[in-house]
């Protein structure tokens, strides 16, 4: 089932995109805030790099709740789940599969993963 065309390609074209929709934006969040901006804008001495910060990709999240109610988010992290059971090991699948992750473990607030990696853990069991 994995190495069908039409199938992969509706997974990676539409519904991890529609999905990672569903779980909000961050282009058109407002509330994004650095996981590193109350860090110093000095670089240690002892630095690779001197002048570089150490602000990354993923290094921002949403400092607001997600909008969504409990049963949707918890119906898209199992989605999310079988999609890496289904077609994790492809791939051409695992980038767009890491930015559903991303938008589900690393956007939101902390206090706001812990359904998410619940639902994980739960379906790791499995």
């Amino acid at each position: 089932m994995h190495l069908h065309r039409g199938f992969t390609d509706l997974i990676w074209k539409n519904l991890c995109p529609a999905l990672i929709v569903i779980l909000g934006n961050p282009i058109h969040d407002k509330t994004i805030t650095s996981a590193h901006s109350s860090a110093s804008a000095s670089v240690d001495s002892d630095s690779t790099s001197p002048g570089v910060s150490d602000h990354g990709r993923g290094s921002g999240c949403s400092s607001t709740a997600p909008a969504l109610s409990g049963p949707v988010a918890r119906t898209i992290y199992y989605i999310a789940a079988e999609l890496v059971r289904l077609v994790g090991s492809v791939d051409s699948m695992k980038p767009v599969l890491q930015s559903l992750y991303h938008r589900m473990l690393l956007y939101p607030p902390p206090q706001h993963r812990v359904e998410a990696i619940k639902v994980m853990k739960e379906v790791g069991m499995h």
